[in-house]
């Protein structure tokens, strides 16, 4: 039974919040498993992708207290956890065959395909409720807002590089190109959002200089990496692609840490 008894808020929309982040993370690993891209760490990535999802998810319910997680007992968020548990055992079948055989077959890029946003969706669905808990439970609704938005970013960076990933390997490019452009824009108005607040996104302005310096870093890396977004495919793109979205997604990962660092204090 883990040691704690209360719900640390900050640190469960930030977790809750890269368990939407993994659901993307891992379609794009098995993609460029599927590139041939760097096959070897792509497939340890996936592992321990899949791994870190399957034990953030189990420590969500019942608790973990290595990740600094109490047992949900809202019966409304267990209700929607465990949604994401049922979509996740067929997920997790696909990711795990493909870990294991250490190849992508056109019947694989469709399941991935089908799966990857129907989980996305009911972990969304959970990290609103954790967050709307949060607000209940005294933390300021714009800062509750701010980590969950910016927890969402992770999300976005993973999402972009698998949708130009599925318009590389040539699966339903129109949509995939719809898609990119689509979460691109939203990437973009959230990040100035954080920066300098949006009263229609709920936010308010970066909490303190620490953190608005960190944004603006995930700025720079952002107007970089757009621009390799709107090149086409090519073998070099998609190299660079691969390396830089890692860079984005750590840096976007600091922010949000230092936001959860607020909600905790």
């Amino acid at each position: 039974m883990p040691a704690y008894s209360e719900i640390d808020y900050g640190t469960v929309i930030n977790l809750s919040g890269k368990q939407r982040m993994l659901t993307q993370k891992m379609s794009k690993e098995a993609l460029l498993v599927g590139l041939n891209v760097d096959k070897e760490d792509d497939l340890k990535r996936l592992k321990e992708s899949r791994d870190l999802f399957d034990r953030t998810l189990k420590g969500l319910r019942d608790g973990d207290e290595e990740l600094g997680l109490a047992p949900t007992t809202q019966p409304h968020i267990l209700k929607a956890l465990s949604k994401v548990d049922k979509l996740w055992d067929d997920y997790d079948f696909a990711v795990s065959a493909i870990a294991q055989v250490g190849e992508v077959y056109k019947p694989q890029v469709k399941i991935i395909a089908a799966q990857n946003m129907p989980i996305l969706r009911a972990m969304d669905r959970a990290v609103n409720l954790y967050e709307g808990a949060a607000s209940l439970d005294d933390m300021e609704p714009s800062l509750a807002t701010a980590i969950n938005l910016a927890g969402r970013q992770r999300m976005l960076s993973q999402k972009m590089t698998k949708e130009f990933l599925f318009i590389a390997i040539g699966h339903n490019q129109s949509l995939n190109k719809r898609s990119l452009r689509e979460t691109m824009y939203l990437f973009e108005i959230t990040l100035d959002g954080l920066i300098g607040g949006d009263e229609t996104q709920g936010l308010s302005p970066a909490p303190n200089q620490a953190i608005r310096s960190q944004l603006l870093r995930v700025k720079s890396l952002w107007r970089e990496f757009r621009f390799l977004l709107e090149k086409k495919s090519s073998d070099e793109t998609i190299r660079d692609i691969a390396s830089m979205n890692i860079h984005l997604l750590r840096e976007m990962n600091k922010a949000v840490e230092m936001l959860a660092d607020v909600g905790n204090n």
